[in-house]
């Protein structure tokens, strides 16, 4: 066959359809590998160009270990005056313990007394002797006791040494003395609030009564 008549039997391509037809498949995917590429390149470049710069750090390891609220009295036991006369007196001694962690304040009151008169019991006396070798000292009747009381501030792990005396008047007469209850009882209330160290504005306060 001439080359005249191969070219008239089997025309070289024209268009590019003809061409692509004509292509190796090889290349045509190669192509297309690249375009792909090339695609997702402009879309990453799009996408920095919005990007947001973060970073972190931390604080670790924070802690916060709460305060411990805890008044104990130590040595305390019951008034007890039996068959009491005018004049007669008894006296209690006792340690008030801050065991705890926080400064405290600590009020010591007369409460559920029972007898108006208390047997003619006009005059309790109040002693404290704290561990920086101070006294304090103050005598009032014990219906009194009820609104106003020993006030106390002992820090954490300190104590106070109170020493509390209740007598009968010795100027009770006969028909006073007639005309009183036969018995008396009453309680010592003993309780204790936080000492806030605290900023301004916070009110917030534990307390604790044995």
């Amino acid at each position: 066959m001439t080359l005249l008549e191969n070219e008239t039997t089997n025309p070289a391509p024209q268009t590019r359809s003809e061409l692509r037809a004509h292509e190796p498949k090889t290349n045509r995917r190669q192509k297309a590998v690249v375009a792909g590429i090339a695609a997702a390149a402009v879309g990453v470049g799009g996408t920095l160009i919005g990007a947001v710069l973060t970073d972190h750090d931390s604080i670790r390891n924070n802690y916060v270990e709460k305060g411990q609220l805890d008044i104990q009295l130590v040595g305390a036991s019951p008034i007890e005056l039996a068959n009491a006369a005018p004049g007669s007196e008894v006296e209690m001694q006792f340690l008030v313990e801050n065991a705890g962690t926080l400064p405290a304040k600590t009020v010591i009151t007369a409460a559920d007394i029972v007898g108006a008169d208390l047997l003619g019991l006009t005059t309790s006396d109040w002693r404290v002797d704290d561990q920086a070798g101070t006294t304090y000292s103050d005598n009032t009747d014990l219906a009194g006791w009820q609104t106003g009381g020993l006030e106390l501030t002992l820090p954490a792990h300190e104590h106070a040494s109170v020493t509390v005396t209740v007598r009968v008047p010795e100027t009770v007469d006969s028909e006073a003395w007639a005309d009183v209850s036969d018995s008396a009882t009453f309680d010592l209330s003993v309780d204790s609030e936080q000492l806030l160290d605290e900023p301004a504005g916070v009110a917030a306060a534990w307390t604790d009564t044995p």
